[in-house]
């Protein structure tokens, strides 16, 4: 059983933000809008998402641990987005002078769907290269900000809207970057098969994700397993697929690459190893002389030919069923977001922004303010819950509970059951 203390092993924050997170890079740009045309657009109110600086987590690796346990590597993954894509100068000094902490990114995408529309996409994360890369203030892991200049450059989507997904993919397959994507069952616009389609054409996908409820969660570690046993060569009958489910099962075969299950934190005010990866030493390497470049080394390892290692319980081999699971050097620690979570961090994050802007503030001004940030707010988070139950329908329809029943036999996959409402059939008496 692996855990934080697992000794062999370092644990690695692989998704987190800071305060260059905010501003033209944000995602709450709605609420700074609003608040533009209930004070003006000349107000001194700023709104802001994150609150960390980048010295906060340099203080967190020199100190080691947390009440969790130890922490030995973080790589950053600011917003970037058109509007918004150079690293700030203190984070690549600071990347430069602790070289366990890398900057990567969290990238803005959109992606032609199945009926030929562009769409918002999955956010891509970006980790970073094997060697690191030349900066200011020297030397550090992570994307270089010529790189960024470049996928800017090349990788925009047709609509010009923001980067495509595809290219974006195919750019840092080409230029050695590792890279996933970032929670793909919430917070974008793409269909089921026009997700799943998407999904498949990449390695690594973020599966727990410490800022998003768990039953995205459930749903992308069965869909995971599923992928990976029909990329082994399990099979479906065909009268119980649907139409969609049948092109999903020719696309997946046809790529023919297995998926691997990666985590992140999202953590853009504390709590920041909510979720880690626990990643094993190379050969030679030890807690303090392992870098962010050993884990970028082993994910592009994967990605060029690597496969997950194989786990065949003996009660399907019979069935000809084979899930997999991500390779053992790499497991994730840690649980998805609660409503009780998710709600206290809303709540400190208006707060904070409230008490940052008090002195810009009239009573009425500060009453509206309150009122159009909650209610924004509400609408993103019933949006999200919104996409994600239209997926879940789609995956019902998509692949009916007589050809999923098979694949959910085994402990780690129950989670599912309920998502798709699966009852098992009633015992024969005997």
């Amino acid at each position: 059983m692996i855990d934080r203390h697992t000794q062999g092993r370092v644990n690695v924050i692989t998704h987190v933000h800071t305060d260059a997170s905010n501003a033209d890079a944000s995602e709450m740009d709605r609420i700074t809008q609003a608040i533009h045309r209930i004070a003006g657009a000349d107000t001194l109110i700023t709104w802001k998402e994150c609150f960390t600086p980048v010295e906060r987590l340099l203080r967190l690796l020199r100190d080691g641990r947390t009440m969790r346990g130890p922490v030995h590597m973080c790589i950053v993954t600011d917003h970037r987005r058109t509007r918004s894509h150079r690293f700030p100068a203190g984070h690549l000094a600071a990347a430069a002078a602790d070289q366990r902490l890398a900057l990567g990114a969290e990238i803005r995408t959109r992606a032609r769907d199945v009926d030929g529309v562009y769409r918002k996409a999955p956010e891509i994360i970006a980790y970073g290269g094997v060697q690191p890369v030349e900066g200011p203030f020297g030397p550090y892991y992570g994307l270089s900000s010529e790189l960024l200049e470049e996928l800017w450059d090349t990788c925009m989507a047709d609509d010009r809207r923001e980067l495509c997904a595809r290219r974006v993919h195919d750019f840092l397959l080409r230029h050695g970057i590792a890279h996933g994507l970032s929670h793909p069952f919430d917070g974008h616009e793409l269909s089921l098969e026009g997700t799943f389609r998407l999904i498949s054409e990449f390695t690594f996908v973020e599966v727990v994700n410490g800022g998003y409820f768990e039953p995205s969660t459930r749903v992308l570690d069965a869909y995971v397993r599923l992928h990976n046993a029909l990329v082994a060569g399990a099979t479906l009958p065909d009268e119980v697929l649907t139409d969609t489910g049948r092109r999903l099962v020719r696309h997946i075969r046809a790529r023919g690459r297995f998926l691997c299950p990666l985590s992140g934190s999202d953590a853009h005010i504390h709590d920041f190893d909510r979720v880690v990866l626990s990643f094993e030493l190379p050969p030679g390497k030890t807690s303090r002389t392992v870098r962010p470049g050993d884990l970028f080394a082993t994910l592009l390892a994967e990605e060029h030919g690597g496969s997950p290692r194989v786990t065949l319980p003996q009660r399907l081999r019979a069935a000809g069923v084979h899930p997999l699971t991500a390779p053992a050097r790499l497991a994730n620690l840690g649980t998805p977001a609660t409503p009780a979570r998710q709600v206290s961090d809303i709540i400190f994050i208006i707060f904070r922004n409230l008490w940052l802007n008090a002195a810009h503030f009239t009573p009425g001004l500060l009453a509206k303010t309150v009122v159009t940030t909650a209610q924004i707010t509400t609408d993103e988070l019933t949006q999200r819950s919104a996409q994600r139950d239209k997926l879940a329908r789609a995956l019902r329809e998509g692949f009916s509970p007589e050809a999923l029943l098979p694949f959910l036999v085994y402990p780690e996959a129950q989670a599912l059951r309920p998502v798709l409402r699966i009852v098992e059939p009633a015992a024969s008496a005997s």
